[in-house]
């Protein structure tokens, strides 16, 4: 796991077409790969197991 973490705010849902990953299959914020893959409002979201960032998919 990679000690530094993004200035993300992990509050917000990103759009995964606005904001791909920067390395395929890794966190933007944390570079974990385990998530989570929860349905919201009919949305499917990406969330990281490590720091809950939320992606849009």
């Amino acid at each position: 796991m990679n000690l530094e973490v993004k200035k993300y705010d992990l509050t917000i849902i990103y759009d995964y077409k606005e904001h791909p990953d920067i390395l395929s299959g890794h966190c933007n914020n944390c570079e974990n790969t385990p998530f989570k893959s929860p349905m919201k409002n009919n949305i499917f979201l990406r969330e990281c197991c490590e720091c809950n960032m939320k992606k849009s998919i």
